[in-house]
């Protein structure tokens, strides 16, 4: 197909031969993100493959450019090109291959060394006889080839989705019938629902008595919207994976003695998505802490690289981000950064939603790593686990703190109806040795002391001094009565 191009093309030669390469790479540039947008059609927008599409092409034509300054010869530079692609694309799979065999190997071992070995082999190639270089160009058509088939086969089948999409826009936007009125009217019969969760929030108390912070201005700023707030709310214990755990357990599923498989297992039954779910909310997760745990019962889910675009699921961008080389870079603190910035804006995005929206928000904040300071600036990397300077967790504190006040402040502007309960798993913990390598012990009290507030559409409710799952399961039982029956049951 390729070798016809000098034949049948009309361009000068020289740019024929410019060009047969670059289709090559392009065609296998382009296939996660073709493959990715026909396996997900149903929920991505033809306008989100451009960005995808030219960052990919970039990437791709980058690459063939350098690898062919080492080779001379564009038939082993495209070569090269190709499997590079194919495996920065697909790294997570090929790493967890790699650790399965050596554990000790890290990203930083393995990263360097994939790009050490191309470049070498780019460099050696120069020796080849005539005949292999042959033969490469060979299997670069030949990949190519097949390449450019897999891209026909997975975009001819979204040709007749994409045009019922067409329609169905077209026909919603000029007809309205009654049996649609009436779907609309019980989709908003309920609430919005929002469950935040800010990981390693202090109390009021807590943060007051061990950082000499007054956070009064927020308290005021929670009773003043209507908020109801407990001042005395503790939970058991300061172990995120076991209080998370008994709230998206709906009961006190796991404790101190539960091994760390079982309440991982137990989280990932996702029992409060599917209640909210089998009330016909559509859930959202959005979590900083255990990306990709929960897999069912998810409308929309936006974790880290995961960026959903207007509550309507992932980017394709994200989708390839996620198992490509990049993806490990991004993980700690590059993509937390923008990530829980946006995580912000995106909690009041829901308020025009056409059926009723259940809102799990688990955010790392202000929780290690400090990446932010009070004004939201940048944290420098080295301080990023520092709590032997207090101004670094406080400052994070403080940054939430303002972030959370504006995304409330939104949400019942633009959604006064929703119920919202915010709440922290535990206090400050202070994990950083002190002088003398002696850890520092805080009071029980202290940090297990919760934030715990609950608006309920401006009305009061009784929630002072109840732990995180037992507020839930109040709120639960007063916006739902009988249909919560049977959540407060034992294990």
């Amino acid at each position: 197909m390729f070798q016809k191009i000098d034949r049948i093309s009309p361009l000068p030669r020289r740019f024929a031969a410019v060009f047969k390469p670059c289709l090559k790479v392009l065609v296998v540039a382009f296939y996660p993100v073709i493959f990715l947008f026909a396996h997900n059609i149903a929920e991505v927008s033809v306008v989100q493959i451009r960005l995808p599409l030219c960052l990919m092409g970039g990437l791709g034509l980058t690459m063939l450019a350098l690898l062919f300054l080492l080779c001379q010869n564009s038939g082993t530079a495209v070569i090269l090109t190709q499997l590079s692609l194919l495996l920065g694309t697909c790294y997570r799979p090929f790493e967890s291959l790699i650790r399965h065999q050596w554990t000790a190997i890290r990203y930083w071992h393995l990263v360097p060394s994939l790009v050490l070995a191309v470049l070498v082999l780019a460099w050696l190639s120069r020796r080849l006889s005539d005949r292999w270089r042959l033969r490469l160009c060979r299997i670069s058509h030949n990949v190519a080839i097949v390449f450019g088939i897999l891209l026909l086969l997975n975009l001819v089948p979204t040709v007749p989705v994409i045009s019922r999409q067409l329609r169905a826009h077209l026909s919603a936007a000029s007809t309205s019938t009654a049996a649609g009125e009436d779907q609309l009217a019980q989709n908003f019969a309920r609430p919005n629902f929002y469950y935040i969760i800010l990981d390693e929030y202090s109390n009021f108390n807590s943060v007051r008595d061990r950082y000499n912070y007054d956070n009064t201005a927020f308290l005021e700023f929670l009773r003043r919207k209507g908020f109801n707030v407990s001042l005395t709310s503790r939970n058991a214990t300061t172990a995120t994976n076991i209080e998370v755990t008994n709230i998206m357990e709906m009961r006190a599923a796991v404790s101190v003695s539960t091994p760390t498989e079982q309440r991982v297992s137990s989280y990932k039954n996702g029992t409060l998505l599917k209640y909210f779910k089998a009330l016909g909310y559509q859930t959202v997760l959005l979590s900083t802490v255990w990306p990709g745990l929960l897999e069912g019962d998810i409308t929309y889910r936006y974790d880290t690289l995961s960026n959903a675009t207007d509550g309507h699921g992932q980017t394709l961008l994200s989708l390839i981000i996620k198992n490509s080389i990049l993806h490990p870079l991004m993980l700690y603190t590059g993509s937390d950064t923008g990530f829980i910035s946006a995580s912000f804006d995106f909690l009041g995005s829901f308020a025009d939603a056409r059926a009723p929206v259940f809102v799990f928000a688990h955010l790392r904040c202000p929780h290690q790593p400090f990446l932010f300071d009070a004004d939201g600036g940048l944290v420098p990397p080295e301080h990023h686990d520092n709590w032997r300077d207090e101004r670094y967790y406080l400052g994070q504190f403080v940054y939430t703190t303002r972030r959370i006040t504006e995304t409330l402040a939104t949400i019942l502007q633009r959604d006064p109806a929703a119920v919202i309960i915010l709440q922290s798993d535990h206090s400050a913990r202070d994990h950083e040795f002190t002088a003398g390598r002696t850890k520092r012990q805080l009071p029980a009290s202290q940090v297990t002391s919760i934030l715990n507030a609950v608006y309920f559409g401006g009305e009061a409710l009784d929630i002072e001094g109840l732990p995180g799952l037992e507020t839930g399961l109040h709120v639960y039982a007063k916006l739902f009565g009988s249909e919560a029956s049977g959540t407060e049951d034992s294990p």
